[in-house]
């Protein structure tokens, strides 16, 4: 059986439950403006796919949106990007997405009451913790929103959803007027307390063995950290720093194991997991959910919603976590597609909805007309 064939047979849902296997990897990988690219790459590992032709390989990527497993997203890198002559240029891509139909409902209830800013704000706290937070502005008066929250993991396409902090506080019957903003409070990043707490007692510990060592010993330190690390493999170095604490000097070995640990610690700190810190707002208590995050390991997207009685306004993002000493990468979804809706973003400019349009009726894979209604794409999905 020919590779087009096989996809195309109905009755052989194999190879359409590995492509979309394939996608939720590339979630998991991070894998947002590469994404074909690190789909064919998983599939190649496969001997079903391995001489996949590029075109069948779009094909069943086609059969998956037909068949309403996946949808189609217009995304664009928040951070600025500057071409040759310094004029601000944006990178913009067509990606899939898993087809869910909790954000479907929402992309259906636009009111365009509310503009959100693409920026996410991220604040350190005094505990070490970081606080994500986004900027809504009134564009007319609208009485008592209500802010909400939903995730969805794009690795496992499970989707949480919750009521969040807004400051200054809205309540049910505050109006807010035209121009007025409000911050919602997303999560909150948390670096692992067993972590913290061994760097803590790492840097006390290296404190105390630092304060016992005297000149001659700071000296010779000095002497022995430049030959120690005159290599940048890691094991030549362990056993050099073994070597001064059996021949040189005991007290010296253990100042740079110590450093060693620490070194350790820090780099797992940097580059290991953190928990996303979900807290809930409701007319109870406040209530916390977690959800672990690894750099560049877990795609969320994140809606924070106004929800008022003409319906709901939004921000569609996509969080990629890129470790704790870098911001998490940011893509604002401007339109989107499935086989039974068509939203771009409603306070988008005509030129801009027209040029959306067209990106996802042509790019990626080309979509029939004929699934759609008469009146596609309708003013009211816009």
């Amino acid at each position: 059986m020919t590779p087009r064939s096989r996809i195309e047979d109905n009755g052989n849902n194999s190879n359409s439950s590995r492509l979309l296997e394939a996608l939720y990897k590339s979630y998991a990988k991070g894998r947002i403006l590469d994404q074909t690219t690190c789909i064919r790459e998983v599939l190649s590992k496969e001997p079903s796919f391995k001489k996949l032709p590029r075109a069948t390989f779009y094909r069943c990527l086609r059969k998956l949106f037909d068949l309403g497993y996946i949808s189609k997203a217009v995304i664009e890198d928040v951070l600025d990007m500057s071409d040759s002559n310094g004029d601000s240029a944006k990178i913009q891509k067509v990606i899939c997405i898993p087809r869910n139909k909790e954000l479907e409902r929402i992309l259906s209830k636009q009111a365009g009451k509310f503009e959100f800013e693409d920026a996410i704000k991220i604040e350190e706290n005094k505990e070490g913790s970081r606080t994500l937070k986004i900027k809504a502005k009134a564009l007319k008066n609208v009485k008592g929103p209500v802010p909400r929250l939903m995730i969805l993991d794009l690795t496992l396409n499970a989707a949480y959803s919750n009521y969040i902090k807004a400051f200054p506080r809205v309540e049910r019957d505050h109006i807010m007027y035209f121009g007025e903003e409000v911050t919602l409070q997303l999560m909150r990043l948390e670096k692992p307390c067993e972590l913290m707490q061994r760097i803590k007692a790492l840097e006390e510990q290296l404190k105390e063995t630092e304060a016992q060592l005297k000149q001659e010993e700071w000296e010779l330190y000095n002497q022995l950290k430049k030959v120690i690390y005159s290599t940048k493999k890691e094991s030549l170095q362990q056993r050099k720093i073994d070597d001064v604490g059996i021949y040189v000097s005991k007290d010296l070995g253990g100042l740079f194991h110590l450093e060693r640990k620490l070194e350790k610690a820090k780099k797992e700190l940097k580059n290991g997991e953190v928990y996303c810190v979900l807290e809930e707002h409701g007319l109870d208590q406040a209530k916390t959910s977690t959800i672990t995050l690894s750099k560049s390991k877990r795609s969320l997207m994140i809606i924070p919603q106004l929800l008022h009685k003409d319906g709901v306004d939004f921000k569609p993002l996509i969080l990629v976590y890129n470790g704790w000493s870098e911001n998490p990468q940011i893509y604002a979804i401007r339109a989107y597609m499935s086989i039974s809706l068509v939203w771009i973003d409603a306070l988008l400019s005509k030129k801009e909805k027209a040029e959306f349009a067209r990106y996802l009726r042509t790019r990626l894979f080309r979509v029939p007309l004929r699934i759609f209604p008469n009146n596609y794409p309708s003013v009211r999905q816009y």
